[in-house]
């Protein structure tokens, strides 16, 4: 049972690493929202195709679609103060304190769902933690001075606090409703709103600054539609993965494991940009590392 939560947890921290690169890379040509809007369509059809490919029922029941929307609407708020928060503080600040709502997801779990743990898998859970937080610190220390008064570190706070909110939330309606029309409703909804917020904007600037449909989307290129259509499918891998953990697993364990992204995040950044780690983020991973096999064996 813990192995699986491991298992599935790094799976997805490996994911939304990749999704998250690939949304960096297309979202420095053409904005965040245009990506955000067709990573989320692309996560959509990737699910879909998933349901197809399984087999299993999809159809929703009961108060599923209600939650469901709920829930939506709890992950797009959250990936809105992230973004907004990437935005206007640096990623020194906002990494380490967003990687650390795997802590807040633990406390969640073992407020919600009667989990518990022993000490040891308290102590590892801890340094896990920490882990997450040394390898998603850059150490530019005037930057973090100079954000602690900005509005950054709020939406910081709110997008950790909403990761967390988001894993329990989809623990529980896949405890009650299965992983797969839970993932499905969710996407759905997840896809709709972005579609609502996206036909906001194009009216707004239509509006105000007289800006047509073609001119916002002028740059997209094929090479951007295949990053942004990889950003979709590696997200469905990592909230798959999720998924199948909350069913097989403990919450407090896959919902810590989730928030490995700022980790993973800086291996793909040393692989493909060749950036260099800090001595703090080798630390952190050899911290995280440890208490991953402490976890494992306990």
């Amino acid at each position: 049972m813990v192995l699986g939560g491991i298992v599935t947890g790094l799976i997805s921290a490996v994911g939304g690493g990749l999704a998250n690169v690939a949304i960096t890379l297309a979202s420095r040509r053409i904005g965040v929202l245009l990506v955000y809007v067709g990573a989320q369509l692309a996560a959509f059809a990737t699910i879909l195709l998933v349901a197809v490919v399984v087999g299993e029922s999809i159809a929703p029941e009961g108060a599923l679609p209600l939650t469901g929307l709920g829930i939506a609407f709890i992950s797009t708020f959250t990936y809105i103060a992230f973004f907004g928060a990437l935005r206007l503080g640096p990623v020194s600040v906002v990494s380490p304190v967003v990687g650390a709502y795997g802590g807040i997801a633990v406390v969640l779990a073992l407020i919600f769902f009667d989990e518990t743990i022993s000490s040891v898998q308290g102590v590892a859970v801890v340094a896990a933690v920490a882990g997450v937080v040394m390898t998603s610190v850059s150490l530019d220390r005037q930057a973090m001075r100079l954000s602690l008064r900005g509005p950054g570190p709020a939406l910081a706070l709110a997008a950790t606090v909403g990761f967390a909110a988001n894993v329990t939330a989809l623990a529980v309606i896949i405890r009650e409703f299965g992983w797969l029309p839970s993932l499905v409703v969710w996407r759905f909804w997840m896809s709709l709103i972005a579609l609502s917020i996206l036909a906001i904007v194009l009216v707004w600037r239509r509006v105000r600054e007289g800006r047509s449909v073609a001119d916002t989307f002028a740059g997209i290129d094929r090479r951007l539609v295949g990053l942004i259509l990889i950003a979709g499918m590696f997200d469905t891998i990592a909230t798959v993965a999720i998924a199948v953990g909350l069913e097989i697993s403990f919450a407090w364990l896959v919902g810590l494991l989730s928030s490995l992204g700022p980790m993973s995040g800086a291996v793909w950044g040393l692989i493909l940009f060749r950036e260099r780690l800090t001595r703090v983020q080798v630390a952190g991973i050899v911290l995280l590392a440890t208490s991953l096999v402490i976890l494992a064996l306990a």
